[in-house]
């Protein structure tokens, strides 16, 4: 018995460390060669057997000397080398930041090991294959960013289940398929922002192509979806998310009327549908938004008149309602938005005389009323407002001179 218990406390005697694995994985990864190039034998092993490592670049330890921090600076790059370090021996790690580092590699599955790991930026590399599903595991993330990237395949169930998450970013990509439903689990997401892939159709009958769970995440700030296949219509019950800041679908297929739910979003400040295959209304009730800041309406098929509430929006920096199919006139209401850079109501079938309330916007920069069926005179401008105003697009089917 001696014998065989003296063996184990040898044989425990003779296992690295922890915190040795953690040197030694740093060692390996050549990730750190041109600071570690010169080392000898022995004085690797001084690195492995004490907490020097720490004094690396990018590296932050704990008071005990393990690794919490990995943030390589922006000349150190990694390439071809992602993989080559061993994640898996870092279990304290609190934050991966591997952002514009030149990565030609795969996400490796062993990032699910760090279950600490609260951020994870991969963004501005030249990652490719899927996003492992072992992600999943990482309970403690709260920011995963993988902006700009050339990631495929689609998004994994498995992020439901991380219950911290406060900012997924994945625009800029080839990711595909339906926009999980298991994303509505995530109560503390802050932004979620698919811009820029390849989410498409067809769609099940039981799942909305913006999912309806996503309306579950109450803390939503800001939904950027935009420039995708997304089809379908847009949910009423994303009016549920009382403090959305940003809510951009543009260009995607989205078909339907604009939801009058909308209006219940009173702290949005952006909010951009252009580029789709909406139909019908412009709310009136929109004119409830009183820090909305932008309104892209623009390339759809909206139809009826411009409403008058819209001149209710004292805030408005941008008015895009070109090409749709709106008519009536243009309301003088609008003179009230003197906020307003830009207004673009180019390309509808707009009818009637310019208010001169138009020409006395003193913030104007862009106005595009090409395209219309508008008669009568251009109004005087402001003096000042012609000092400002550097894009002025007016076309008139009957022309009266002043």
């Amino acid at each position: 018995m001696a014998s065989i218990g003296s063996t184990s406390l040898a044989e425990m005697a003779s296992q690295p460390s922890s915190l040795q694995l953690e040197a030694k994985a740093l060692l390996d990864s050549g990730w750190w060669i041109s600071y570690t190039s010169k080392c000898s034998n022995i004085s690797c092993d001084i690195i492995i057997n004490s907490t020097s490592y720490c004094n690396l670049p990018g590296i932050t330890c704990n008071a005990a000397g393990s690794v919490t921090e990995i943030y390589p600076p922006s000349n150190l790059n990694i390439s071809y080398k992602f993989q080559k370090l061993n994640f898996s021996c870092f279990l304290n790690l609190t934050r991966l930041d591997l952002k514009s580092h030149g990565i030609y590699d795969e996400i490796p599955p062993q990032l699910g090991a760090l279950t600490k790991l609260r951020v994870l930026d991969l963004s501005y590399n030249h990652i490719s294959g899927a996003i492992p599903p072992e992600i999943g595991n990482m309970s403690g993330l709260q920011i995963l960013h993988m902006r700009n990237n050339f990631i495929t395949g689609p998004i994994p169930s498995t992020l439901g289940h991380l219950s911290n998450l406060r900012s997924l970013i994945l625009s800029g990509n080839y990711v595909n398929g339906t926009i999980l439903q298991e994303l509505g689990q995530l109560k503390n997401l802050i932004i979620i922002d698919l811009y820029d892939n390849m989410f498409n159709g067809p769609i099940p009958s039981s799942l909305s192509p913006i999912p309806l769970s996503l309306a579950n995440s109450t803390n939503l700030e800001k939904v950027i979806l935009a420039q995708n296949h997304i089809n379908g219509s847009i949910p009423s019950n994303l009016g549920d998310l009382k403090i959305l800041l940003i809510l951009d679908l543009g260009m995607n297929n989205l078909r339907g009327s604009i939801p009058s739910s909308l209006v219940q979003l009173t702290n949005l400040t952006y909010l951009i549908l252009k580029s789709n295959l909406l139909e019908g209304l412009i709310p009136g009730e929109h004119g409830n938004l009183h820090a909305l800041l932008s309104l892209f309406l623009s390339n759809n098929t909206v139809s009826g008149t411009i409403p008058n509430e819209i001149g209710g929006l004292f805030m408005l920096q941008d008015l895009y309602l070109s090409q749709n199919k709106l008519e009536g006139t243009i309301p003088p209401h609008i003179g009230n938005l003197t906020s307003l850079s830009n207004l673009n109501l180019s390309h509808n079938l707009i009818s009637g005389e310019i208010p001169p309330q138009v020409a006395s916007m003193p913030n104007l920069g862009f106005l595009d009323l090409s395209y219309n069926n508008l008669t009568g005179t251009i109004p005087d401008f402001d003096a000042s407002l012609s000092k400002s105003i550097f894009h002025l697009t007016i076309s008139l089917v009957e022309f009266h001179a002043v």
